[in-house]
């Protein structure tokens, strides 16, 4: 499974609960994270392709933007994680 934390530079709380949290549970699940800086996306970013950068922090698993702009819990974070990997759709 593939998390994307868009964080923000420099990390204040809520990034850094949301990247403590993925930690903690990449040693119970199959997890696999990248961090994208805001600077990383404005670099990058496509014009024309329809993506919006979303509002920081943000949390996507398998490319689907889960939460974002709010502080997530580690209980959220893994229901998530759950629903995915029970098959379950949002």
């Amino acid at each position: 499974m593939q998390l994307k934390l868009f964080l923000n530079e420099p990390p204040g709380n809520r990034c850094t609960n949301i990247l403590s949290s993925v930690i903690n549970l990449m040693n119970k699940y199959d997890l696999e994270f990248t961090i994208l800086k805001k600077s990383d996306i404005k670099n990058n970013m496509c014009l024309g392709c329809g993506h919006a950068e979303p509002e920081f922090p943000a949390v996507s698993i398998d490319g689907h933007v889960v939460f974002e702009g709010r502080n997530v819990t580690s209980e959220e974070l893994e229901n998530e994680i759950l629903k995915r990997i029970k098959g379950q759709k949002i």
